[in-house]
């Protein structure tokens, strides 16, 4: 007698089995490289994002100045006004402005890997401007500017005064990126 047997033997059925399971092993590990290499693409674009947003943030302010000044981990950026195409005596000891022509400064410095400015405007004294940062107490969601900052360095030559680059880098997770800039400033340097 002849059996008809329809299905499949244990034999058969095993090896389905395990031809599946690495299938399914192959593919999971390569959905697992391809997320892990999708997340590493994302970090390295927000991180060159940020940093090119904040060089062109620097560079508005950069062509608003015409002083800069560093004092330790302060970046200083000045925006001096000028009398009737001359420098104003704003430097010199008692030099002043009346209330329509008013300086302004914006301090930039690096606290906890985080990039912070803050603003002030309205001096009409040099010698009376005592404007001070305390990296403790001013570095807050208000002042904050960057984060994820690893390096902050603004270096300029003293025979070149209205030149100066600035080289940014930074840090998110397994990331990293680093940018740097030369700017010229738009109005003519004031120096002290």
């Amino acid at each position: 007698m002849k059996l008809n047997s329809k299905g499949f033997s244990l034999v058969e059925l095993m090896i389905a089995m395990a031809i599946c399971t690495v299938i399914l092993g192959a593919t999971t590990i390569f959905m697992s490289n391809a997320q892990k290499s999708y997340r590493v693409a994302e970090e390295t674009i927000d991180l060159q994002k940020e940093s090119q947003i904040l060089m062109e943030q620097l560079s508005g302010w950069v062509m608003e100045a015409n002083h800069i000044e560093q004092d330790g981990n302060l970046t200083i950026l000045y925006s001096i006004p000028r009398n009737n195409g001359r420098t104003d005596s704003w430097f010199a000891a008692g030099g002043g402005y009346t209330a329509d022509r008013t300086a302004s400064k914006r301090v930039i410095w690096m606290y906890n890997n985080n990039l912070y400015m803050k603003t002030t405007t309205g001096i009409t004294d040099a010698s009376a401007d005592s404007t001070a940062i305390n990296m403790s107490t001013d570095s807050i969601d208000d002042n904050l500017i960057a984060e994820y900052v690893t390096l902050f360095d603004v270096n300029y030559d003293v025979s070149k005064p209205n030149q100066f680059s600035v080289s940014i880098g930074m840090k998110e997770g397994s990331q990293t990126y680093q940018l740097d800039n030369d700017f010229m400033m738009r109005n003519e340097y004031i120096g002290r």
